[in-house]
């Protein structure tokens, strides 16, 4: 049997929106970040730093001098010396604000970070310090120092800026990704350490003693040691930046996807990429197109449609959504093109064409036409002998947006035809065409990060018309008020088994998850579905994983950049999920 019903309700907003069938749309999905998105994404920023930046071990020397002159004869006397070999040092960079702040073409990042060298400003750590080597010979060499000393620099402030730019690059065969770039000259970082904030040990280290004598005559010989650190420390951010850009462009690159979907017989590519990027004031929107490459199925290829319908509407604005959900976070629209593209490929592809018998663990036999009249067809089969059901879905189903429900799927056409033996062949003894509504919901649970796709099938919203009753024409009536009967024996269950455990849960990533998810109408003429929601800091990272740490499968935080992307796609997640 070719369970269909669970990808017909559950793949709404995931593949192509065109006209012709296998045509890409550009765009297909469209994501948005508002200025309040990048506000609380801001505050996912630490997560990216590095705990720590080792730095290699640094090496100094210096010496103090005066000039002595005496008749016009002048000496130069030196009155220190200084060798310092510093050792152990790890910078450990701390947040104290961040802002990413979209403007015409670029997302402006602006960070007042807290730098402390083996030390991170807590009390309750334990600081590792580095040690500071100390040979120095001072007051005309009369004093010899050979020392090592512990050493911290506390927390001083550092100001970042950079310019992230962002483009959709080809690499020459159709295959498109998104590019980030942060510019050398468009990223600059100032510090301000001074010698004063180095911690040497306390009262038992001399050279701290020794320090503070020469800090009295204006000399700070561990001043020397910063530029040098300086230099080390600016290629490790820079070096951050890099990563920085590598972890954008793989956040983003999760919305690239090229796979096969098994339609039974029928196998159809999809593809979904991105095609073009906008950062402006009102926020940043990346477009993806889309398209599904399927082999129509003989079942279908009768009827003569070869493109899904379509009504273009202009995209709602970036950033808009209805007043009640105004300062949302992230934002995606999809046309009902879209949707009934995706819908029209895979009802081409065969997805609503199957065949069911007794072989499928179902109770389907001629005791079945029972149901629908009682006795009807007792004639035809006093006996219980097989019976096979076949579709016959002469239309692809079609979708709106809002009203009752948030997805409303119209099924018309839906043929049902039975076949039984008579005379040593299977005949058709009853042919049937079904109509419905399906409404599919979306409900997002804030406290566990669960999104429940809710599928409300209503037998009794079931219209059943009778198209072919030859051996029992005076009984259609009775037949097309009595299929409730049968929708309960047999799709019933089926579908009630299938359609349960639509649920999983959306990741998390260094505590960054979803708050909210609302799904409405979109668009001057509501022909778009919008998804909007809201990010944060939630507790909700280990949800869907299990004990061993396995198990995860699409819903559970990984450790990875990559995961915040995952928020923008729910409904797709939802599908890969299901169909693996």
């Amino acid at each position: 049997m070719r369970r269909w019903i669970p990808l017909a309700l559950a793949l709404p907003i995931i593949a192509a929106a065109g006209i012709p069938l296998g045509d890409t749309v550009d765009p297909a999905l469209t994501v948005d970040i508002t200025p309040e998105g990048f506000t609380s994404l801001g505050s996912a920023f630490p997560a990216l730093l590095p705990g720590s930046i080792p730095l290699a071990n640094i090496g100094t020397a210096d010496r103090l001098t005066e000039q002595a002159c005496v008749f016009g004869f002048c000496v130069t006397i030196e009155i220190a010396k200084w060798d310092l070999t510093v050792s152990g040092l790890e910078v450990v960079p701390l947040v104290d604000a961040m802002a990413i702040t979209p403007t015409d073409g670029a997302l402006l990042i602006d960070g007042d970070l807290r730098i402390g060298v083996n030390s991170d400003g807590n009390p309750n750590t334990s600081d590792a310090p580095a040690n500071i080597v100390a040979n120095a010979s001072l007051l005309y060499g009369a004093i010899k120092i050979n020392q090592t000393c512990t050493a911290k620099i506390e927390p001083f402030p550092v100001n970042i800026n950079a310019r992230m730019e962002m483009e959709v690059i080809d690499d020459g065969s159709g295959n498109r990704s998104l590019d980030v770039t942060i510019p050398n000259d468009q990223f600059g970082w100032s510090w301000d350490p001074s010698g004063s904030d180095i911690d040497l040990g306390g009262s038992n280290c001399l050279v701290a003693d020794i320090r503070d004598l020469l800090n009295r005559i204006g000399w700070d010989p561990l001043d020397l040691i910063i530029p040098l650190a300086e230099s080390q420390v600016d290629g490790a951010v820079r070096g951050f930046v890099g990563d920085l850009e590598t972890t954008v462009e793989d956040a983003f690159g999760q919305a690239s996807i090229e796979e096969q979907i098994a339609l039974g017989d029928t196998v159809a590519t999809l593809s979904l990429q991105p095609s073009a990027v906008e950062i402006v004031p009102d926020g940043m929107r990346l477009s993806l197109e889309s398209g599904i490459d399927v082999v129509p199925h003989p079942c279908v290829v009768g009827y003569g449609l070869t493109e899904s319908t379509s009504t273009p509407n202009p995209l709602p604005a970036i950033g808009t959504a209805p007043p009640a959900l105004a300062g949302h976070h992230v934002g995606a629209f999809a046309s009902d093109d879209f949707v009934n593209a995706a819908l029209f490929s895979l009802w081409s592809g065969g997805l609503l064409c199957y065949t069911v018998t007794e072989a499928d663990g179902l109770p389907v036999n001629t005791s079945l036409l029972g149901l629908l009249s009682a006795d009807a067809f007792d004639e035809l089969f006093p006996e219980t002998d097989t019976l096979i059901i076949e579709t016959r879905p002469a239309r692809p189903p079609e979708a709106t947006f809002g009203g009752t429900h948030a997805i409303n799927l119209e099924i018309r056409e839906l043929g049902l035809d039975m076949y039984a033996p008579l005379d040593h062949r299977f005949v058709r003894v009853l042919g049937s065409e079904l109509a419905t509504d399906v409404g599919v919901n979306l409900n997002f649970d804030d406290q566990n990060g669960q999104l429940a796709i809710d599928v409300d099938l209503d037998p009794s919203q079931i219209q059943v018309s009778v198209v072919h009753n030859e051996f029992a024409p005076d009984y259609s009536t009775d037949i097309e008020e009595s299929f409730g009967g049968l929708f309960d024996a047999i799709v019933g269950p089926l579908v009630g088994s299938l359609l349960s455990d639509l649920a999983f849960p959306l990741p998390a990533f260094e505590g960054l998850g979803l708050q909210s998810l609302d799904a409405e109408p979109a668009g001057a003429a509501g022909d778009f579905l919008g998804l909007y929601a809201n990010v944060g800091l939630v507790d909700y990272e280990a949800s869907g994983c299990d004990s061993s740490g396995g198990g995860c499968g699409g819903g559970c935080a990984s450790g990875t950049p990559a995961r915040p992307i995952l928020f923008l796609f729910p409904l797709l997640f939802a599908w890969r999920r299901r169909r693996s």
